[in-house]
């Protein structure tokens, strides 16, 4: 019973966490924003919704020693490696793993924070 219900949580949460509402996805594709993405507001939220719960890439279970829980963990991460596996392109593995593929203004705004340098805003 006990195994039951966390399994049962587990599916919730994981759920929860890739469930992208029409706002999320862009709509018609004129409501993503990718004008000043912020990393604190934007960039992180991204992450810790879709990447950062437990055993994915948390701070005390780093899934393959990535941590997405942090500018500096997000920031060690190349960068052709981090957008291949948002994509689902190349030779990464397709991340969230074992969910959908991230919104493509989710993606965007990834995109869009990494060729404007990174910043730690």
């Amino acid at each position: 019973m006990k195994y039951l219900s966390i399994f049962s949580l587990s599916l919730l949460m994981f759920w929860a966490c890739t469930d992208d509402s029409k706002e999320d996805l862009g709509g018609n594709g004129n409501n993503c924003d990718t004008e000043n993405v912020s990393f604190a507001s934007d960039v992180q939220v991204i992450f810790n919704a879709s990447c950062t719960f437990s055993v994915c890439h948390d701070a005390s279970t780093p899934s393959a020693g990535i941590n997405l829980t942090s500018y500096e963990g997000i920031d060690a991460v190349s960068t052709t490696l981090l957008l291949n596996a948002i994509k689902h392109e190349g030779n990464a593995d397709p991340m969230p793993r074992g969910a959908a593929k991230l919104s493509d203004c989710k993606i965007a705004t990834i995109e869009a924070w990494i060729n404007d340098g990174k910043p730690n805003n």
